[in-house]
């Protein structure tokens, strides 16, 4: 998507699009908000607007948990949006964009997965897991989080894509469990 000619690819022949391009874990003092707008908010949303002119019949946009904001409590579907900061706000802005652009024709799935885990993880599962090798005392954290299995993730999109799959949605595994929980666990692997 560093290649301007992308706006004039014909995205005809293709059903879906899963958008998966963002600045995320970055540290934002050092980070303007405008790139976060411009890569995060903007880039999805002319991208879907182009592909939905093509005839394109569905994009999925992976969005975070982060729209959320630092709530250690355990977030359902009646939990609010509260970003707090500029990587939730800018996700959340360009839910906002996306969900203007769906019709009967064009399809708009926002997923919003919670820490995703397996080989080749990246993100917040890949720091945890060099933390806990590396410290051996972990306070107790009384927060409960969500996680999903990087294979479940994908078989999650792929099914959403056969079944042309709309509206927002949180795959995850079942159980949740604490930081403190998911430390012990990862040590023991």
């Amino acid at each position: 998507m560093i290649d301007p000619n992308w706006k004039t690819f014909d995205f005809s022949p293709y059903d879906s699009i899963f958008h998966v391009a963002a600045i995320v874990h970055k540290n934002e003092k050092q980070m303007n908000s405008d790139l976060y707008e411009k890569v995060n908010t903007k880039l999805p949303i002319e991208l879907a607007t182009i592909a939905k002119h093509s005839g394109l019949r569905q994009f999925i946009f992976l969005s975070s948990m982060s729209v959320y904001g630092n709530d250690t409590e355990e977030i359902t579907r009646e939990t609010r949006e509260n970003p707090s900061s500029y990587y939730g706000k800018s996700k959340l802005a360009a839910e906002i964009g996306l969900k203007d652009l769906q019709s009967d024709s064009f399809k708009v799935l926002i997923l919003r997965p919670p820490m995703v885990y397996g080989p080749q993880a990246t993100g917040n599962y890949s720091r945890l897991s060099k933390l806990s090798k590396f410290t051996p005392i972990f306070p107790k954290v009384a927060n409960k989080r969500s996680m999903i299995y990087l294979d479940n993730l994908l078989e999650f999109v792929r099914l959403s894509i056969e079944t042309e799959l709309s509206g927002i949605h949180f795959p995850q595994n079942k159980d949740y469990v604490t930081t403190s929980q998911l430390v012990n666990v990862i040590r023991q692997v």
